[in-house]
């Protein structure tokens, strides 16, 4: 079996039959509309091609899955991918499907058999099956790979596989059996959240090869924004930002994690009754049914809902790429509660803009979330050395809660500790609140770090003398509460020195005291474990440090921050709040209104189009893609696919646009341009905007009736010709440039003025045929056209030259008289021996422009020859060089020709245009 380029279908080629290989860069541009890999996903694929395992930890959003994507197409086999959620595996068939490649999914919810037996009979390029399908099909597997063959078998969230994974699942445990019976497949595990320590144990369970290669990219997720707060007893103030988006019209797709599903549920009809949630917000959890969640899912994905309210079941089963809002500072993915660990809030948090544009995380939790997630957790610990490792997560949790230190920082250095590089200043690349707000105390003259020992020692003497009680109660005696809870002996507690322990924390906060706790969490003098019923937690303190009498300087925590600088406060807040509005404002200000209209207007043409062809618009085209083509603003296919993000599925599909439009209902049905203009449409628009349409359909290559379009124009001689003089003259200052030398000219006649020099033709409404030239006479044209003797244009009504050349392909046009026709390569070879242009990028982009494109012996002609003597050496050499400069720098390209392919400038190929981009 080997795959049919043009249908994307396995057909049978005989058993001697061997697949040609596509080059992986060339699958990537193909299917995915990318110029070029992005980190290591070259040397993956190389490696899987070479047949080798490998174990790749790339972020979330940075591109896994191209790393078992490419290499099937490549080979033309199919592969298989285990995966261990249904919607997640929905949503990749999805993907691949709108991409024009063969997926399907197999496993309890696969409910047609057609589909399964054509899946074991090699007819898909992607088989994405289930662990537990995996384990009990080898065979199957065995079958597919001798029949169709098997590209390779992918592992994705391979760190279900290792105890010490925060989401161990017992049925990848036996995915090694796959790895017994098919030696010669390549394997990949591949997870977003990996520390050594379960890498290790994916390598080892897995059965990976002993060359098998590992790949651990950088943990830096620079496009998300952390920021971590404390929930309040107001919807409003925890989801002010969701909210006000939503009362602005700008509501973005948004999740909301929960611990529990009874949160899921009841944040999500709170939510849902606020203004602007109304019908945009559904819960999602293991109590609905599988039909209620797959709505849900396809709901969201199809932009129908916009918020989702979710337990930590939808995390891995979401592949949408733009999870964002638009709002200044605003969370793309909430949790309500913190997650039983740092690696679990990684790999949700990461849902957030994993098409790479600006999203943020915001972590919303309480002093009772470490409690609720060990009761959740208990019915999964079956060991003592598991109860540590669930501990262990907890503490990290918590000091990235509390600790000091950027976020950022934090996430990476526990996934590869001593790996993160701080940007000049100190601060993180992608932002964090609490470098946000150790630069405004910096700003404001504020400290950001102190001596803390005697407050370190006062809190862990005290949590020493409770023996492992709850932090709590700990904070309860510094503070001096007199809450019932607490025990008589407890007020007469002292620390070492005799100090008296209750009261003696009075000036400071509750939340001063439990953020010095994260701190010293976090600096391993502070450790917490479960104790007695689930759920329960205690403390314990580190005895060294209590009896060291050494010094403790550290940054102060969020909340330690603004309790001593409460004198200045309330004017940090007013300056943070000015600050916020004026970034805010000149954020908005840089983005042009007109480009925010026209963003809205192709996220309305994206939604359209995705509906007809049964895909989710992300899925379709990404948001990034869709900025490329606001900045880009293509006119054509040609343009359209330099953005990056198009397809060339795509651009098939929907490149074609208005130019095509009106160029077919005027070349061939005849219609004019003021009907086109003016009728079959919602909204008129302009006759010359119709010109204009056919200019750019005439400089793709299309024929075009030049005598009714000029006619439409309302072009004469005299006006084309004036037109012609002022491109040559000012079009290295672009369109715009040529416009304001001619401002009595509309846009459209100039675009149809170069494209008939494009074309190497003219076509002029005269309104008299002149005398067709006799068979071999050669076509007179005046001695100083288009101008007369001193240069100047003719006067209006001036006489055309007696004879002209009729150009082959054209036909006379309707209703206003014949037209007529004369060459413009004397023009041009008549302004180029007037004087030679300087050899400049400015000059040679702008004639490239003017031109609608030229070949490397025009280019010669017109910058490197004078009064008919043949270019310098120097002077090629010179323009070959600029030429490769502007085609690195994507100022031009070429097209046509063997040469257009190579890296070599060749300026004597006369099939090779250059093009302006």
């Amino acid at each position: 079996m080997v795959l049919d380029r043009d249908t994307g279908n396995f057909v049978d080629a005989g058993p001697a039959a061997a697949p040609p290989r596509t080059a992986p860069r060339d699958v990537l541009r193909r299917f995915w509309g990318y110029a070029d890999f992005r980190s290591c996903q070259k040397d993956v694929v190389d490696a899987v091609l070479q047949g080798q395992d490998n174990l790749v930890v790339m972020a979330t959003g940075a591109g896994k899955s191209l790393c078992y994507h490419v290499p099937p197409l490549v080979m033309g086999k199919p592969a298989v991918v285990i995966s261990p959620l249904i919607s997640l595996m929905e949503d990749q068939v999805m993907a691949l499907t709108a991409k024009g490649i063969t997926a399907c999914f197999l496993g309890s919810a696969q409910l047609s058999a057609q589909v399964r037996e054509d899946a074991w009979r090699g007819r898909y390029q992607f088989v994405y099956i289930t662990p537990e399908l995996a384990a009990n099909a080898i065979d199957r597997l065995k079958a597919l790979r001798d029949s169709a063959g098997l590209a390779l078998v992918a592992v994705d969230e391979a760190h279900c596989i290792s105890e010490w994974g925060f989401d161990f699942r017992t049925e990848y445990r036996h995915l090694y059996k796959l790895r017994e019976a098919l030696p010669d497949v390549p394997f990949l595990a591949l997870t977003a959240t990996a520390t050594p320590k379960v890498r290790a144990d994916i390598a080892a369970n897995l059965r990976l090869k002993l060359d098998a290669r590992q790949w651990v990219m950088s943990f830096e997720r620079r496009n998300l924004h952390f920021s971590v707060r404390r929930k309040q007893p107001q919807l409003a103030q925890n989801f002010a930002e969701l909210l006000g988006a939503a009362a602005q019209g700008e509501l973005q797709p948004t999740i909301v994690y929960t611990l529990t599903k009874k949160e899921a549920q009841d944040t999500a009809a709170a939510l849902g009754a606020q203004p602007g949630l109304a019908a945009r917000v559904a819960a999602y959890h293991s109590d609905l049914s599988i039909q209620q969640r797959r709505q849900v899912h396809a709901d969201f994905m199809h932009d129908k809902l916009m918020v989702v309210v979710a337990t930590v079941a939808f995390g891995m089963g979401i592949d949408k790429g733009n999870v964002r809002r638009v709002c200044g500072g605003g969370g793309h993915v909430y949790h309500w509660g913190a997650p039983a660990s740092l690696e679990a809030y990684y790999q949700q948090a990461g849902r957030a803009g994993r098409d790479g544009l600006p999203s943020s995380c915001i972590l919303l939790w309480s002093a009772a979330d470490a409690a609720k997630n060990a009761f959740i957790k208990s019915s999964d610990v079956h060991s003592a050395e598991a109860s540590a490792q669930r501990d262990s997560g907890s503490d990290a949790i918590t000091a990235y809660i509390h600790a000091p230190r950027c976020r950022h920082r934090q996430m990476v250095e526990y996934f590869a500790a001593g790996s993160y590089t701080p940007q000049a200043g100190g601060f993180c690349r992608g932002g964090c609140d609490l470098c946000s707000a150790a630069a405004t105390a910096t700003a404001a003259g504020g400290a950001t770090c102190r001596d803390l020992a005697a407050e370190a020692r006062l809190l862990l003497a005290t949590v020493q003398r409770l023996r492992e009680m709850g932090l709590g109660t700990a904070v309860s005696i510094l503070r001096g509460s007199r809450a019932q809870k607490l025990k008589p002996w407890m007020f007469d507690m002292a620390a070492a020195d005799g100090t008296k322990l209750h009261g003696s924390g009075m000036q400071y906060s509750d939340g001063w005291w439990k953020a010095l706790a994260g701190t010293l969490t976090g600096q391993g003098l502070l450790a917490g474990k479960t104790v007695c019923n689930p759920g329960q937690r205690g403390y314990s303190a580190g005895s060294a440090f209590l009896h060291s009498g050494q010094p403790l300087v550290l940054q102060l925590a969020g909340e330690m921050l603004q309790h001593e600088t409460a004198a200045r406060q309330a004017a940090e807040a007013a300056a943070a709040a000015q600050a916020a509005t004026a970034a805010l404002a000149e954020q908005r200000s840089a983005v042009k209104e007109e480009e925010q209209r026209l963003f809205r207007a192709l996220l309305d043409v994206r939604k359209a189009a995705a509906a007809a062809a049964g895909v989710a618009p992300s899925q379709l085209l990404t948001d990034f893609a869709l900025w490329e083509m606001v900045r880009r603003r293509p006119a054509t296919c040609t343009a359209l696919a330099s953005c990056s993000g198009c397809s060339e599925l795509f651009i098939r599909s929907h490149g074609q646009g208005a130019a095509m439009e009106a160029y077919q209902r005027f070349q061939e049905q005849g219609q004019s341009a003021l009907i086109i203009a003016t009728t079959g449409r919602p909204k008129p628009i302009s006759a010359m905007t119709v010109i204009g349409y056919l200019a750019d359909a005439a400089n793709s290559g299309l024929p075009l009736d030049w005598g009714r379009a000029a006619e439409d124009a309302a072009l004469s001689e005299h006006e084309s010709s004036a037109i012609a003089e002022g491109i040559l003259a000012h079009g290295s200052q672009g369109l715009g440039g040529v416009k304001r030398s001619l401002p009595t000219f509309e846009y459209g006649q100039i675009k149809l003025v170069a494209a008939m020099i494009n074309s190497q033709q003219h076509w002029f409404s005269t309104g008299a045929a002149p005398p067709a030239p006799e068979e071999g006479e050669e076509a007179a044209v005046g001695e100083n056209w288009p101008g007369n003797a001193d240069g100047s244009a003719h006067g209006r009504g001036a006489a055309p030259s007696s004879k002209r050349q009729r150009l082959s392909g054209g036909n006379s046009g309707g209703g206003g008289g014949p037209a007529h026709c004369c060459q413009v390569g004397q023009l041009q070879q008549q302004h180029a021996q007037q004087q030679v242009p300087k050899l400049e990028r400015g000059a040679v982009l702008g004639w490239i422009q003017a031109s609608g494109g030229c070949t490397g012996p025009q280019l010669l002609q017109h910058f490197c020859s004078s009064s008919g003597s043949g270019p310098s050496p120097g002077s090629r050499q010179q323009l070959a060089a600029l030429l490769g400069c502007m085609c690195g720098d994507f100022d031009i390209g070429r097209r046509g020709g063997a040469a257009a392919t190579s890296s070599l400038i060749d300026l004597e190929d006369g099939a090779v245009h250059f093009v302006a981009l």
